[in-house]
């Protein structure tokens, strides 16, 4: 019952956070909103860039790609603030946030990832449904190459948020619908194409 009542909290706080997430889509700061989500969502923040950036998009269709450009900087920042906690405070804040998120099963999958296919694992990790902060502070406790992680991440992660931008620049809300119905499949198809050029270079 007590797991129950917490659970229920839980899933009511993250509603409310999420509310207030999309409100601020409307307000004069809301630039300044997705760069701090953007950010803190690759180290703890649990509501992703993408539930502020697409209605921004949607209400000033014709900064959607800038929108993108700040989504896309504020996620590749935290997520070397991620590497660097996961890197030099493993045990002290990196596995204590790990387990505190619920995220330790999940963690360990992610960091097996990492040891077989590096590459392909930081590429996975711009599209991948698995909470992205798992990925950067997995990334620096496992001791990924540094360059490697932000190079493949800025360039994976900010072709999500532009493909998002673009869809909304080019449809409006009918790209939101889109982007909704088919993430899924999006994230699918980017993997396979990232699997393919990294085989093909291998």
């Amino acid at each position: 019952m007590a797991d129950t009542k917490q659970m229920r909290g839980k899933n009511g706080f993250l509603r409310r956070l999420y509310g207030w997430v999309l409100a601020c889509a409307e307000r004069p700061y809301a630039v300044w909103v997705l760069l701090g989500v953007a950010v803190s969502e690759s180290v703890f923040f649990p509501v992703p860039p993408d539930a502020l950036l697409v209605p921004m998009g949607l209400s000033r269709p014709r900064r959607a790609l800038f929108f993108s450009f700040v989504a896309t900087v504020g996620s590749v920042s935290g997520a070397a603030l991620g590497y660097l906690i996961g890197y030099f405070l493993r045990e002290p804040l990196a596995l204590p946030l790990i387990q505190k998120l619920g995220l330790t099963e999940t963690f360990g999958k992610v960091s097996a990832w990492y040891r077989e296919y590096a590459a392909f694992a930081v590429a996975a990790a711009a599209f991948s449904p698995i909470p992205y902060k798992v990925f950067t502070l997995a990334a620096g406790i496992c001791g990924v190459n540094f360059i490697l992680f932000i190079l493949v991440s800025f360039i994976f992660r900010g072709a999500r948020f532009f493909v998002e931008g673009v869809l909304l620049l080019k449809f409006g809300d009918k790209a939101r619908v889109f982007i909704e119905k088919h993430l899924v499949w999006i994230a699918i198809l980017c993997l396979a194409v990232v699997a393919v050029i990294i085989w093909l270079a291998a």
